[in-house]
């Protein structure tokens, strides 16, 4: 009898191909399309377009030639980002075939010529208005209420928006890139958990998969966690639930097609399968979602949905370590894509140059005025804060000797409650724990002769602790202090010194939390 070989034979051959069937497709693509780009250069000016047997000499004089005379099918210069990805797919291209040149560093002093020409091309382009690359644009906050609280993701109206909402979640919780690995999730891509200390069920992703980020097994299993929220209705974790109840058992697929528009009412159980979403459909997922709410023209994608994810979490000052555990990206560098400055920050920015220029105290009113709208949910039943409500500014203007002086700064009018809250440090100084005997919630009653006590600061050591103590915001950005290393007395009295210099104390029951004035009341 003959003996069966134990282990497959492989030639060289055989491993280069397979090794190159793993790599991502989108990487595939564009090393055919780049090869196959030059090659109709060759061709159209006569040459051989064998290039990968050319001499180096040769490769670096046509390509410095190619990155000029580059165009698209209709005769358009490419923009710098498309020649960029020509470049590095070529470069990927001369590799598979056995070089060990890198056409792309200019330690490689075989294509000086060719390097030379492409930096000089992207700065023609750029000149010409071809330098701009257009990011995936994150998902407005007024959008994201909107498409999540429209029809088409409504977990009542039927199979079809039932399985929009659950892709939704999905995209949108796990930050997940564009449409990659969609197709291939199964029923078992995803679990149900529960934390034991809160009692609270999430969803989390349980199985590795092949990323861009992450093309080997590694035993961390980069996920985010979708909690249950109060809301039944839109509870992702209920909705993906009821979603996964209802697929088809003779299919593993997590994305089926769903077999009715409308819940059907005769008891049938299953409503999606055993056909599967095809991949247009995936792909276009967030584009439909837009064209279906009048949205088309913001050109929102997939990855819109990862990049309002990302900038969502940065807003609320989770670290980039935290966030990357959650996106998979590899290196914080890497979400700088989607850390863009808000369009509240820049007008609270100019706001702030203008007073520097201007001493317009106005323009500190209306910083608060923008911190307050934008800070608003866009769909939040309060009512918004009135025109006549007190927004407090005490805020410093810089450090050391640049501090204005409270003194000089013009003091608020209280027209109704003031309500102070405390606001992440502006500052990298890590926050004290608080030896101050002060109470929680202390109540003070202010008045004339308080101000008048022999425990009362200079202003010269007034604004030495403002500069120097822990800062915190009051209202929307008054900064405070708060110093472990001070004695209740002394924060008392620093507190006395600063609405002193505010306004007139005519008001009462101002209250103290852990040396930050919490609230104040107009007598």
């Amino acid at each position: 009898m003959k003996r069966t070989k134990r282990f497959e034979a492989i030639s060289d051959e055989q491993l280069k191909q397979r090794q190159h069937n793993l790599e991502n497709k989108n990487t595939t693509d564009n090393e055919k399309k780049a090869e196959r780009l030059f090659k109709q250069y060759l061709a159209e000016i006569g040459e051989d377009l064998n290039f990968c047997e050319f001499s180096e000499e040769k490769l670096d004089k046509h390509l410095a030639m190619f990155w000029f005379a580059a165009r698209t099918k209709n005769g358009q210069k490419y923009k710098i980002g498309s020649l960029e990805t020509t470049r590095y797919s070529l470069n990927r291209v001369l590799k598979r075939y056995g070089h060990k040149f890198d056409i792309t560093k200019r330690e490689c002093t075989a294509f000086t010529a060719s390097i030379k020409a492409y930096e000089d091309a992207t700065t023609e382009l750029k000149q010409e208005g071809k330098g701009f690359t257009k990011n995936h644009a994150a998902v407005s906050p007024e959008d994201l209420y909107d498409i999540y609280h429209s029809r088409h993701l409504d977990p009542d109206a039927g199979p079809r928006a039932l399985q929009n909402k659950v892709q939704w979640d999905i995209r949108f919780s796990f930050a997940r890139r564009g449409s990659e690995n969609i197709y291939n999730m199964t029923k078992t891509t995803f679990t149900i958990k529960m934390d034991e200390k809160t009692g609270m069920q999430y969803v989390v992703k349980v199985e590795d998969e092949a990323t861009k980020n992450h093309k080997q097994n590694e035993h961390d299993i980069v996920t985010g966690y979708m909690p249950t929220i109060n809301d039944d209705k839109y509870c992702p974790v209920k909705c993906f639930i009821k979603y996964t109840q209802a697929l088809h058992p003779d299919s593993e697929k997590l994305w089926q097609t769903p077999k009715y528009n409308v819940f059907p009412t005769n008891g049938q159980e299953i409503w999606y399968g055993p056909g599967n979403v095809g991949h247009n459909k995936l792909d276009k997922f967030m584009y439909n979602l837009a064209k279906n709410c009048t949205l088309k023209d913001k050109g929102y994608t997939n990855h819109s949905l990862r990049a309002s994810g990302v900038t969502t979490l940065k807003r609320n000052d989770y670290n980039d370590k935290q966030i990357m555990s959650v996106t998979g990206h590899r290196s914080s560098a890497s979400l700088n894509i989607y850390q863009k400055v808000a369009s509240d920050e820049k007008l609270r920015m100019g706001l702030t140059l203008g007073y520097a220029l201007t001493g317009d105290p106005s323009c500190l009113t209306k910083e608060n005025e923008v911190a307050c709208v934008y800070q608003q949910h866009p769909h939040d039943n309060h009512p918004k804060q009135s025109s006549n409500a007190t927004h407090l500014s005490f805020r410093t203007t810089g450090t050391g000797n640049q501090i204005v002086p409270l003194h000089k700064r013009q003091a608020p009018r209280f027209t109704e409650t003031a309500t102070i809250t405390k606001r992440p440090c502006l500052h990298n100084l890590q926050r004290a724990n608080s030896s101050s005997s002060i109470t929680a919630k202390q109540s003070l009653t202010y008045d004339d002769s308080m101000f008048e006590e022999n425990n009362a600061v200079s202003d010269a050591e007034l604004l030495k602790a403002v500069n120097e103590y822990e800062e915190a915001t009051i209202s929307e950005n008054v900064q405070f202090m708060q110093s472990s290393q001070t004695d209740s007395n002394k924060i008392q009295c620093i507190s006395r010194q600063i609405l002193k210099k505010m306004s007139p104390p005519t008001f009462s029951n101002c209250k103290i939390e852990g040396g930050i004035i919490i609230n104040i009341h107009k007598d």
